[in-house]
C-alpha cells in the first residue's frame, strides 16, 4: 500500500475521465515525481496541452510538446479556458479556495480532487485526523469539497471512495450544464 503518490486505481479513473471527455486544456496542481503527469499524457489528445504547477519541485525531466512545467504555487495558475484540473498539491483548504477563486474554468470543466477518501478505523488505527468515525488522510481536501458544494451548488459532486481498502479517494466535480 502506497500512501504518498497517486495510486493505480486513481490513475485508471482519471485516465477514463480524460479519454471520455477529451479535454484540450488540462492543469495539474502538484507534480511530485511526475507519475500522474505521465499517466495523464498517455491518454491526452495529440492537440491537448497539460500544464503542471508545483512550487516544491524545481523542474521536470518529462519532454513532451504537449506539456509545460511551472515552478509556481497552485494559486498562480493563469491558464485560460481550463477543461480539466487535477488538485493534488497543497492539501490546504485556504490555498485550495484561493486557487479556485482564481481559476478560469470552461462551463463543462472537470475538477478532480485527490485524497478525499475516508478510511475505516479497522483498516487504519494509527491516530491522525479522525472525522466522521474514520481517518481522513487529507482532511482539508474533504473540507474543500464541502466548501465547493456549499458555495457553488451548480457543481455536481461524485465521490469515488471505499471503506473496504485503504485508498486515497478522488472526488469529481462538474457544473450542471443543460445540453
Amino acid at each position: 500500500m502506497e500512501l504518498g503518490p497517486i495510486q493505480e486505481q486513481d490513475v485508471l479513473l482519471l485516465q477514463a475521465v480524460i479519454k471520455m471527455t477529451c479535454p484540450l486544456n488540462l492543469v495539474e496542481l502538484g507534480y511530485l515525481n511526475g507519475y500522474s503527469t505521465k499517466k495523464i499524457l498517455e491518454v491526452m489528445r495529440p492537440d491537448a496541452k497539460l500544464t503542471s504547477y508545483d512550487s516544491t519541485v524545481t523542474g521536470s525531466p518529462i519532454i513532451d510538446d504537449r506539456f509545460t512545467f511551472k515552478n509556481q504555487s497552485q494559486t498562480e495558475v493563469n491558464e485560460k479556458d481550463i477543461d480539466f484540473i487535477f488538485f493534488d498539491a497543497s492539501h490546504d483548504l485556504n490555498i485550495n479556495i484561493e486557487t479556485w477563486n482564481n481559476l478560469n474554468l470552461k462551463d463543462n470543466a472537470i475538477i478532480a480532487i485527490h485524497d478525499t477518501g475516508l478510511w475505516d478505523k479497522m483498516l487504519m488505527d494509527t491516530g491522525g485526523h479522525w472525522i466522521d468515525n474514520g481517518y481522513a488522510h487529507r482532511p482539508d481536501e474533504r473540507a474543500f469539497v464541502t466548501w465547493v458544494k456549499e458555495n457553488h451548488p451548480e457543481y455536481q459532486v461524485i465521490n469515488f471512495h471505499t471503506l473496504k481498502e485503504t485508498r486515497h479517494g478522488i472526488t469529481l466535480l462538474q457544473k450542471y450544464v443543460i445540453m
